[in-house]
């Protein structure tokens, strides 16, 4: 039995955050990225703490360093809506 958990959720700024936390780690993918996001790229991590998610709050990804020994800290903007899984198979 897989003890996976995944969150999704749109920031005030538009961009989509997908968390999961499987056997194999935690991670982090912006999936959608906005002019207001101020990045026109898609990122992700591999997260060394599992963040809060509550609506109305940032979310803080504290992820493996990309340049070490210093960790990655990446702070969205306010949680405006959690989301569901987008369908199996959809793009």
């Amino acid at each position: 039995m897989s003890n996976d958990e995944r969150v999704r959720f749109r920031t005030a700024t538009g961009s989509i955050y997908l968390l999961a936390r499987t056997d194999e780690g935690m991670r982090w993918h912006r999936e959608t990225v906005t002019l207001g996001s101020g990045v026109l790229r898609s990122e992700h991590g591999t997260l060394v703490a599992w963040p809060e998610v509550a609506l109305g709050q940032r979310c803080e990804l504290l992820s493996e360093p990309i340049n070490p020994p210093l960790p990655r800290l990446v702070l969205t903007s306010e949680i405006v809506a959690l989301l569901d899984e987008p369908a199996e198979g959809v793009s």
